[in-house]
């Protein structure tokens, strides 16, 4: 992403530019990082870019280039959803013929994005629920780090 500030305001209003990139989000996710389109989505990113950074540079803007994530190859996928489900704690609906998870009913549902999953628990008194089947769940490499998985409770106004 390029956020691009525009003037030599440092003003919290001063007006900006925010420009989505996604080249190697989309690429990298499809064919993984290390493929030969992974290398052509980078070299497509320079060329869309340059003329974005001159136009900042002829208007006197400033640039910062920002990531939020980086993807590695996945060799075994973690499943989160299919434990909660498996240990009783993922409830679905069925809807048009199609099964959907139903967060408002679970006591717990996992937010799963690239390799980062956000584990949402109903409560506390269900944690201890939750954290065993998913720590006993194998993620990651077969050696070295395989997981770090944080569960927590996540506040919600209303009934959950």
């Amino acid at each position: 992403m390029l956020v691009v500030r525009h003037g030599t305001s440092c003003a919290p209003n001063a007006p900006t530019s925010r420009v989505h990139l996604p080249h190697l989000d989309y690429d990298l996710q499809r064919h993984s990082s290390h493929s030969a389109e992974a290398v052509r989505a980078a070299g497509q990113v320079d060329v869309d870019v340059a003329p974005l950074l001159a136009e900042a540079e002829s208007t006197g803007a400033t640039v910062v280039v920002l990531s939020e994530y980086g993807i590695t190859p996945v060799s075994r996928p973690g499943d989160l959803n299919r434990v909660l489900r498996a240990a009783g704690l993922l409830e679905f609906c069925t809807q048009g013929g199609m099964e959907y998870p139903d967060p408002w009913t679970s006591w717990a549902f996992a937010v799963v994005d690239h390799q980062v999953a956000h584990v949402h628990v109903r409560d506390e008194t269900g944690l201890p629920r939750v954290r065993d089947p998913l720590e006993s769940t194998p993620l990651g490499p077969r050696e070295g780090p395989t997981r770090h998985i944080t569960v927590s409770t996540t506040t919600v106004r209303g009934s959950w």
